[in-house]
């Protein structure tokens, strides 16, 4: 998601009642909830004979009845599931072990170098590369990633052994620094496709019956390759810059916010995914806590298992003929290097009783491993063998399924156990999870009431909101939709704060946004909170017109409702503005962009694209009011135009104005673009300065004529003349 970039126009002011038909609430549907669970013995060995009537769950402490029991075991899995009977409420669940088809197994490799020295890199390519020759199995998609001063994926999914163990030899030369350039690995196999397209998506999300579930999974099965797409590892890459609204650019965040993408990429994909962590750990102080529980919602949302190994190997205190041991702050003295690396004997509870600095680094490392199911390995030298122990985890575990008796969406956080009854045997499970709907992982409490309030009309709506939706064509499988917000600036409370540089008119808002498909499902949320502060002639002149924000997300075609909720901090008000608005798939016939209105422009950042054409860019308005004297400027895009044998187009442009219920046009002259910058499309952007023009609603008709393939097309909006 990229950046929300505050518009400061000079827009009229007037209020616009907000609309109040029904929208769904999150109150609607059931709750599903599905746990993965490894059970081991007092010697750590993977126990693999039981049997539903062996495991109770709870939420919360309050029992739930298991549903649907699954075992996963080696390339076989071999499904339980009970059939609820009406009049039997205590009835047992029936196991009956037809064997299936394994689907695929999905292992992310995360390599973080942002935190690991250059000289422990050897350890991570030595256990990592050494599993994949060992334990790659015909039914594993291995992805690797690394994170440094940027996050690459080396390899795409992928069985090819040769192909893994060449990008975990990658190493980054620059240890805490810049990375390689990564080089991206071959893709997916047909085989490998129609394998993830079986697959379906994953039926733990929450929101919906366990019928509606199985319905959503076969009509995702029914799309077919767009599966495979979901299951790029280029889509996760990309998924990690549009995250970062919300997540900083920082080292302990920069891991959390790789963590978070990783999971979200692989979130429609059934079952367990794994997710091994090569990482000397992270702090995560009192200011990131909301992002690593953030962060751990979102992986358990998306059955992704973390397993942390500690990169840095072993680590001891030196030894000396002082009587006092030296402490972690010793690691700042001369005595660094391999004189601390090269450490060969073990840790004593003793010596890290007291231990505090390299503890706040592993103890976040060790949090986001238990308390996604996995474990986090530390302190040894020999990864290896800690690999064994993860690849145990993977080949086999338990599902469990259940439905919740409070089968209410209140966005707290639930507590999961499992117990398993047999003496001796040790739970691994996840540890809970936030009842809201999927999409909404990474709210805060207080944005999830006010949404809440809002979805469920429990307040009124008194602050003037308003909102555009445009879409734009790509060459990706993904389109581009813009989103534009408006507020009258009079109706947001501003209060005079002295700052350094003089008295401020400050205004707070909290700002959230929720990207519906057709379905009902949120694919995107947006959303900041927004400070305005301005200098006393900044105010004047602001204070005459609004507040407007812009951003745009990529998308798959199709049928999108939006909805943004927007509080005002010092008032209290709330603003809810909802829109809807097809995004097509990429034409390859000549074709517009929808057409884009605003008041004002502003000089273009190099390498800009939306809304950018002849070195400005666009300030795009929602609330489409103008008046006599404004000059109304307006955008958009041809694609699909035939070029010459001199790479030059032909296309001529004709912008018409027509009152509704007038018969009078009044037509503009044409203009011929000679030139594109790009072949896959052409950037108009004009003004029309209104004068002497009736108040009322107008249709703004742009003609386009591509002369050199003798073809035409037509774009029209509308706006309103006070």
């Amino acid at each position: 998601m990229r950046k929300w970039p505050l518009l400061l126009s000079f827009l009229g002011v007037s209020l616009l009642a907000q609309r109040t038909q029904e929208v769904p609430s999150f109150r609607g549907g059931g709750l599903t909830v599905l746990v993965d669970v490894v059970v081991t013995d007092k010697n750590n060995r993977v126990i693999r004979d039981l049997k539903p009537e062996d495991f109770v769950i709870y939420e919360d402490d309050v029992p739930q009845k298991i549903e649907n029991f699954q075992i996963y075991q080696p390339e076989v899995r071999v499904t339980a599931e009970k059939k609820r009977e009406e009049q039997a409420a205590a009835a047992p669940i029936a196991t009956s072990p037809p064997a299936e088809p394994a689907k695929p197994n999905l292992i992310i490799i995360l390599l973080d170098y942002a935190t690991t020295d250059f000289e422990n890199q050897k350890l991570v390519e030595e256990a990592s590369t050494r599993y994949i020759r060992e334990n790659l199995k015909p039914n594993d998609l291995v992805a690797v990633f690394s994170l440094s001063s940027s996050f690459r994926f080396l390899a795409d999914f992928t069985n090819d052994r040769d192909a893994l163990i060449a990008a975990l030899q990658r190493r980054d030369i620059g240890g805490r620094s810049m990375a390689g350039n990564a080089r991206t690995g071959g893709g997916l196999t047909a085989t490998q496709s129609q394998a993830l397209s079986e697959a379906g998506p994953a039926s733990i999300a929450t929101g919906g019956s366990p019928e509606s579930i199985r319905a959503a999974a076969q009509a995702a099965q029914a799309q077919g390759s767009q599966m495979a797409q979901l299951m790029s590892a280029e889509r996760i890459q990309n998924m990690f810059y549009r995250m970062g609204s919300y997540l900083a650019e920082r080292e302990a965040r920069s891991v959390l916010r790789a963590i978070a993408a990783i999971a979200r990429g692989v979130e429609n994909i059934e079952g367990r995914k794994t997710l091994i962590l090569f990482s000397q750990g992270f702090v995560v102080g009192a200011r990131m806590e909301a992002d690593l529980d953030k962060t751990v919602t979102i992986a358990n949302r998306a059955n992704l298992a973390i397993y942390g190994i500690d990169s840095q190997g072993l680590t001891t205190r030196d030894t000396s003929g002082e009587l006092v041991p030296s402490g972690e702050l010793s690691s700042i003295s001369a005595a660094t290097g391999p004189r601390r690396k090269n450490a060969t004997g073990g840790e004593s509870l003793f010596d890290r009783a007291r231990q505090v600095g390299s503890d706040l680094r592993d103890s976040a490392l060790r949090y986001v491993s238990t308390a996604t199911g996995g474990f986090a390995i530390r302190n040894t030298n020999d990864l290896h063998i800690g690999m064994k122990r993860i690849d145990e985890d993977i080949r086999s575990y338990y599902l469990l399924t259940y439905l919740p008796a409070n089968q209410t969406f209140d966005g707290k956080f639930r507590k999961i156990r499992v117990e398993v009854k047999r003496d001796g045997a040790t739970v691994r499970a996840r540890t809970g999870y936030q009842a809201v709907p999927p999409g909404l992982e990474t709210v805060t409490p207080d944005q999830f009431e006010l949404i809440n309030a809002a979805e469920t009309r429990q307040v009124p709506f008194d602050l003037p909101l308003f909102m555009r939706l445009d879409a734009f064509q790509t060459e990706k499988s993904e389109q581009r939709l813009l989103v534009t917000l408006e507020i009258p600036t009079t109706a947001i409370e501003f209060a005079e704060e002295q700052e350094t540089d003089g008295t401020k008119h400050v205004g707070k808002l909290e700002l959230i946004g929720l990207i519906r498909d057709a379905g009902g499902h949120i694919v995107e949320r947006f959303g900041t909170p927004v400070n305005l502060h301005l200098l006393t002639k900044e105010y004047e002149v602001l204070s005459k017109g609004s507040v407007s924000f812009s951003n745009s997300f990529d998308v798959f075609p199709g049928a999108y409702t939006v909805e943004v909720v927007t509080k005002d901090a010092r008032t209290g008000k709330i603003g809810l503005v909802e829109n809807s608005i097809q995004v097509p798939r990429r034409s390859n016939q000549l074709a517009l962009s929808t057409l884009v209105l605003g008041k004002d422009v502003e000089k273009s950042e190099p390498g800009a694209e939306l809304l950018a054409s002849g070195g400005t860019r666009v300030l795009p308005v929602a609330r489409r009011v103008f008046r006599n004297g404004d000059k109304l400027v307006f955008f958009f895009d041809v694609y699909n135009f035939q070029m010459s044998s001199s790479k030059n187009p032909k296309v001529a442009v004709q912008v018409a104005l027509q009152r509704l219920g007038a018969k009078d046009r009044v037509t503009l002259p044409e203009y011929v673009i000679s030139e594109a910058s790009s072949p896959a499309s052409l950037s108009v952007a004009r003004y029309i300065e209104l004068k002497g023009l009736a108040a009322g609603k107008y249709v703004l008709t742009a003609s386009v004529a591509d002369r050199l393939a003798g073809k035409t097309i037509e774009g029209r909006t509308t706006f309103t003349l006070e």
